[in-house]
């Protein structure tokens, strides 16, 4: 009997009861409905944020390459259609954040990415065809500045002339 009632009590205990399953399921459906703004805001802001490493990266190439082939490297704008193609720049795979990915020597805006303004050398080229950004063999480049909208973000990219590094800033 007493053998009996305890392989009753093991058979139990086997699995889990439905109001268990209940509150797990209800458990995970809570997180997960957490997480969807998120989501969301992440998806918005995911083509700037391509747009920022892209011009960081292109940036990183043009003074590599200025300056270990003592050569002038260009970064060329086009601020109306969202492109910037880099003449000159270093292709060695290490500059890039991407794995498994080719240099970057052209890339093409999100449609959702606007150029608000393009300042280069105290010039406004935010209406030009084209506009081009210079580094020079010293390590040293043309002052520009970039302001990039997308979804109610606004962005301010700026290339300090004498390092020819780019900061990367919010803008209210």
């Amino acid at each position: 009997m007493k053998q009996e009632r305890q392989q009753v009590r093991s058979e139990r205990r086997a699995g889990f009861t439905l109001m268990e399953l209940m509150v797990v399921v209800g458990i995970i459906g809570l997180v997960a409905a957490m997480s969807v703004p998120s989501i969301l805001q992440m998806r918005r802001q995911a083509p700037m944020v391509k747009a920022l490493d892209d011009i960081r990266e292109m940036c990183e190439r043009a003074r590599a390459g200025a300056v270990l082939k003592n050569t002038i490297a260009t970064m060329v704008f086009e601020p109306r259609s969202g492109k910037i193609e880099l003449v000159g720049g270093d292709q060695n795979t290490a500059l890039t954040s991407r794995l498994g990915a080719k240099p970057l020597s052209a890339t093409q805006f999100d449609p959702s990415v606007n150029v608000e303004q393009l300042w280069i050398n105290a010039k406004d080229w935010t209406a030009a065809a084209t506009a081009p950004v210079n580094f020079y063999d010293n390590g040293t480049s043309d002052e520009m500045t970039l302001i990039l909208t997308c979804g109610g973000q606004r962005e301010m990219v700026s290339l300090e002339l004498s390092t020819a590094q780019p900061t990367m800033s919010q803008l209210q």
